[in-house]
């Protein structure tokens, strides 16, 4: 058994399913802006290095064209509109939040705050996270570990191998050992299982039921 004395989350592909409203939102972009529909699956591919970076993988485009900005600024509004029309928690999340509550919690994520927030209020498990983290709360989104550095500050808690990152995504891994703190890659159907496993975080999961049985 693992001992912890703070669990750091990513949130998409980690806690929450978005893939379809993602998809449907980076959709009604590229018919937007005349470029032909990506697959879900590369859509996935697209996902956890910032909207920014979405909106350039779906379009084609590179910043500082100013069509990414007109594209982004098009993206964002739909998707607040829409990220909540599918997107719901894995399975298991609700009861290991629960299971962790006298646990130091934060989210870092690489989702905007805004959209992160009445996302994590709509469904229910705002109230199990001390410190909120999104992509632009920080001047370096993940792989950078400027974000987790910040959470453990706000939480009051050193890094250290006590400290867990727990993520679907490579760049919760490097963002994690770069910070200093233990490592724990999800294997979910958003992030590439394969940059995950390059990774080498310190531990592999399937579910949070697993999390569950590694963390004391």
């Amino acid at each position: 058994m693992l001992e912890v004395s703070a669990i750091l989350f990513d949130l998409d592909g980690t806690l929450i399913d978005s893939k379809k409203d993602i998809a449907l939102s980076v959709h009604h972009l590229q018919k937007k802006f005349g470029r032909p529909l990506s697959s879900e699956e590369d859509i996935a591919r697209f996902i956890g290095d910032g909207m920014i970076k979405l909106v350039e993988r779906a379009i084609g485009r590179e910043s500082p064209d100013p069509v990414v900005t007109e594209a982004a600024d098009f993206f964002k509004t739909h998707y607040r509109e829409h990220a909540l029309d599918h997107t719901r928690l894995y399975p298991g999340v609700a009861e290991a939040l629960e299971f962790f509550r006298d646990k130091k919690m934060a989210i870092v994520t690489n989702k905007p705050t805004r959209i992160l927030a009445h996302t994590l209020e709509a469904l229910g498990v705002a109230r199990y996270f001390q410190v909120v983290l999104g992509g632009d709360s920080v001047a370096r989104m993940k792989p950078e570990p400027d974000g987790l550095l910040e959470a453990l500050g706000q939480l009051g808690v050193r890094p250290s191998p006590e400290v867990l990152m727990v993520g679907d995504g490579a760049q919760d891994i490097l963002a994690g050992r770069a910070a200093g703190v233990s490592t724990c890659g999800i294997l979910s159907n958003i992030g590439d299982q394969t940059l995950l496993r390059q990774a080498n975080p310190d531990y592999t999961i399937f579910s949070m039921h697993d999390l569950m049985r590694i963390i004391s």
